[in-house]
């Protein structure tokens, strides 16, 4: 950058947020280099090169508060701090090159946390700022792994190194979530097709599903950068990019999933440009990621086929298998939303589906049946569920199961409809399929219902 465009990468809040990005440009709002850095110490200093000609500037948050007045320097405050850049100047050669660009933090009262040396812990500065800094490297490792590894869509590519005390340089290798960097690709990696979710707008997504290779089909190294057994667990799920830059990952945004170890191997990809700030909300930190209401449903039955195809590689032998030529049949959902205007006023509320075969035969069969039905449903905590969905800060809302308890339902119900229709396991476990009764026929229960179906010995089952 020469001198006007340091200036204004350095100025607080230098960007509107409304104006149109070029491609490309991981910024937006102008506070990530500034707040990333006051949020570790009180100093941040750059050095910029543009056509042979440096220029520097610095905020020293010390400054800022003995006068309240935000003063940019336009040269390093403190000695100690112009001889670190004149260090880093050299080390890294650019000194020596027509362009370039360091970043110094100082003063690092936040990164570097009190710590003292004792017979319990032994713990020491120089202890938590090794492990500080380890921490960052793997960061920028994962955050920037696509510009370090060359695999941008627009080719770029980037070199980060520490620099050790010695002058030794050590790459910060980049992270390989889905096993598609050159040299490091499997063959057993599933990469599911693609698709473009608002395709033809500013908006416009690319979707990349990855179910991972079985851990029998895998190194030790690669099973170990995955996340191994324990990392696993919490990686699954989306990975969102902002122009290359991976902004949120093992997460499955909200869509009512939490980390199962059934779906561990499954990870999707999702590229958007800087046009899509609002439409995804993202916010200032480019730290928080929704899934727009009009594309929701097609990215749920993106993630629940990714979900069955990852299960399927832990479980082969709990497949289940869909007829040739036989289309999915209609859903018949456990609820039903339901729109009351009241007073010129309209709600949106949900009744229990009484065409739901297991809800119809409680309200047939069972004295109070439908009273109980609509204790239920007059009883749903709306008002709860609201507040805790709108609390960012609060654990995601999904409903209570696990497999193990699908697999007691189902069995349970399969021996009463034995008793009571004279269906054998089978025939109800088919039936379940062949008319899309939910929760039971969706991807998320599939793995459980194969495992059924092949304990049972059904012939639609592998």
């Amino acid at each position: 950058m020469n001198d006007e465009h340091l200036e204004k990468a350095m100025a607080v809040g230098s960007r509107d947020d409304e104006q149109v990005m070029v491609a490309g440009d991981l910024g937006r709002f102008g506070m990530g280099l500034k707040a990333a850095s006051w949020s570790q110490g009180k100093k941040l200093t750059v050095w910029s090169k543009a056509n042979n000609v440096a220029s520097v500037r610095q905020w020293d948050l010390d400054a800022i508060g003995s006068d309240a007045e935000w003063r940019l320097y336009l040269a390093p405050t403190q000695s100690a701090d112009a001889e670190s850049l004149e260090y880093l100047v050299k080390a890294t050669g650019l000194g020596d090159c027509a362009s370039g660009t360091i970043v110094m933090w100082s003063g690092l009262d936040k990164m570097l946390e009190w710590a003292t040396a004792d017979s319990e812990t032994n713990v020491t500065p120089e202890d938590v700022m090794a492990r500080k800094v380890t921490e960052i490297l793997n960061g920028v490792g994962r955050v920037f792994h696509r510009f370090i590894s060359g695999t941008t869509h627009s080719k770029s590519k980037i070199k980060i190194v520490q620099i050790r005390s010695d002058g030794a340089e050590w790459p910060i290798k980049a992270w390989d979530p889905f096993l598609q960097s050159p040299g490091n690709q499997s063959s057993f990696t599933q990469v599911m097709p693609r698709s473009y979710l608002m395709k033809g707008t500013q908006n416009e997504v690319l979707v990349s599903p990855f179910v991972l290779p079985h851990r029998n089909h895998l190194t030790s190294q690669q099973w170990m950068d995955l996340g191994a057994d324990e990392g696993m667990m919490t990686l699954q799920g989306f990975y969102v990019y902002r122009e290359d830059r991976l902004i949120s990952y093992g997460s499955w945004l909200g869509l009512g999933y939490v980390p199962d170890v059934h779906y561990k191997l499954a990870r999707i990809a999702l590229d958007l440009t800087n046009g899509s700030d609002v439409a995804w909300k993202i916010n200032v930190a480019k730290s928080t990621v929704e899934i727009p209401e009009s594309v929701r449903e097609r990215v749920k039955r993106i993630a629940m086929e990714t979900r069955t195809a990852a299960a399927n590689v832990l479980s082969p032998v709990r497949r289940v298998v869909n007829l040739p030529g036989k289309e999915k049949p209609p859903e018949v959902p456990v609820w039903k939303a339901l729109r009351i205007v009241k007073d010129d006023r309209t709600f949106q509320s949900f009744r229990l589906n009484r065409k739901h075969p297991m809800l119809s035969e409680l309200t047939g069969q069972v004295e109070f049946g439908e009273s109980a039905l609509k204790l239920i449903e007059t009883s749903v905590p709306y008002q709860e569920i609201q507040i805790l969905g709108s609390d960012r800060n609060a654990p995601e809302l999904v409903n209570v199961s696990s497999s193990e308890q699908a697999k007691v339902l189902l069995r349970t119900e399969a021996l009463r409809q034995a008793g009571a229709t004279g269906k054998s396991p089978c025939e109800f476990f088919q039936d379940i399929l062949d008319r899309g009764i939910m929760p039971y026929a969706s991807g998320e229960y599939e793995t459980v219902l194969g495992a059924l179906m092949e304990e049972y010995n059904c012939e639609n089952a592998t």
